[in-house]
């Protein structure tokens, strides 16, 4: 049996409106964006295991079973709360982020009790690998990698104010799986905050000579072949240097302008709105066809499952109403790229379009509706609109944060 040691962790956190995707000391793990409070009537009896391998299976799988309460000046909240998968599989209530609500990520509760969850819980599972104690708290350092939202990042001194929340405090979680609680202390050592879409930009910028770049070539010249001969991987990072990165997300969609190599932050912007209120109204007209789905998770989670022939007709019913009410959302895009394009000028060379909204809006008119209107910038020039394909367009801001992560250390 090994003693408790002062862990240094690495964790990058792209931490999104429907998942949180992160790596924790470099290894992948995503989760829903959402806790479940418990009350006093929705107390369970403590975890117990009738074998050692039903237990080495559940600390293995640790982050998906998390019942905890923090105590820190970071959260005002300290009710004990499911997290993630926990809460989701619970039945409870869920608390995700508000769609409605204009508050920022840096500001709500939210972000920051799936963060300390994440990386406590982290630290509970290689503790237990390790044959560490439990009985005594458990510490960890930490170096974290984050984004928030352009609008949200570029506002004065907001970046500082949300590094220092993690930074000026000492964050104490509790898991309560267990009839002896686990506690963990965090410490922040480093906190890196960068902005969405800038991050994905990174990532594109530094793939080229490897899978992604080639898959980003290859769709070049399969959608434009007049430029098949000519583009090379040398080419191509020259291009680059001159961008437009539109990245879809749940919440927020971001315009991140690249001009001459640099990021410029008078032209790049967040649009209030991302996928997830395309869901949200299809969710709401659903409801009018008896298909009833409590909240846009769920509907995200019956089309990512495997149906029977029995309920085909219903998942039929459920792309359509997404489709029909993309169109508006559509529209939203095309304006507001429209809008950035204008400010960047001739310069521009390609757009990039990623983020998990990004997946479904490939089967709609987007890619077009863009293009047709980017011809009008360019006197009836093609500018190449590259769609990065789905196991790349949710990971884009985390890639980054990684490159990032790697840089600081």
């Amino acid at each position: 049996m090994t003693e408790n040691t002062n862990e240094v962790m690495k964790f990058d956190n792209d931490a999104g409106n429907d998942s949180m995707k992160t790596y924790l000391d470099g290894e992948y793990f995503k989760m829903p964006s959402v806790i479940a409070f418990k009350g006093p009537q929705d107390s369970t009896a403590p975890i117990s295991f009738e074998s050692e391998g039903d237990k080495e299976s559940y600390m293995n799988d640790f982050l998906n079973h998390m019942d905890v309460s923090i105590s820190s000046n970071a959260v005002s909240e300290n009710r004990r709360f499911l997290v993630g998968s926990n809460a989701a599989a619970s039945g409870l209530p869920l608390t995700s982020f508000d769609l409605n609500d204009l508050s920022g990520k840096s500001d709500v509760d939210l972000t920051a009790l799936l963060t300390l969850s994440l990386i406590a819980g982290n630290r509970v599972k290689k503790a237990y690998k390790k044959g560490e104690g439990l009985n005594d708290p458990l510490k960890v350092n930490v170096n974290m990698t984050t984004a928030l939202p352009i609008l949200e990042g570029k506002q004065p001194g907001k970046i500082d104010k949300y590094r220092d929340r993690y930074l000026n405090a000492t964050h104490v979680v509790t898991f309560h799986n267990f009839k002896d609680p686990i506690v963990v202390q965090i410490k922040f050592k480093h906190v890196y905050v960068g902005l969405e879409g800038e991050m994905a930009q990174l990532m594109i910028s530094n793939s080229i000579n490897k899978r992604l770049g080639q898959i980003i070539i290859n769709q070049l010249k399969k959608r434009y072949p007049k430029v098949a001969n000519s583009l090379t991987p040398e080419i191509m990072g020259k291009l680059i240097q001159n961008s437009l990165g539109i990245d879809i997300g749940g919440g927020t969609t971001e315009w991140t302008a690249i001009v001459n190599g640099t990021t410029n932050l008078n032209v790049s912007t967040s649009l209030m709105q991302g996928f997830d209120n395309v869901l949200e109204k299809a969710r709401l007209y659903l409801q009018t066809k008896n298909l009833n789905f409590e909240n846009v998770s769920q509907v995200q989670e019956y089309l990512s499952s495997d149906t029977d022939d029995f309920f085909s007709n219903n998942k039929e019913v459920v792309k359509q109403a997404i489709t029909d009410n993309a169109i508006s959302f559509n529209e939203q895009i095309v304006k507001q790229t429209s809008s950035v394009v204008r400010q960047i000028g001739s310069q521009l060379n390609l757009v990039f379009v990623y983020g998990g909204g990004s997946i479904s809006l490939a089967d709609t008119s987007l890619l077009d509706d863009l293009s047709n209107k980017l011809k009008l910038f360019k006197g009836g020039a093609e500018v190449p609109v590259i769609w990065i394909p789905k196991p790349y367009a949710q990971v884009m801001n985390l890639g980054g944060l990684s490159i990032v992560q790697k840089a600081l250390n």
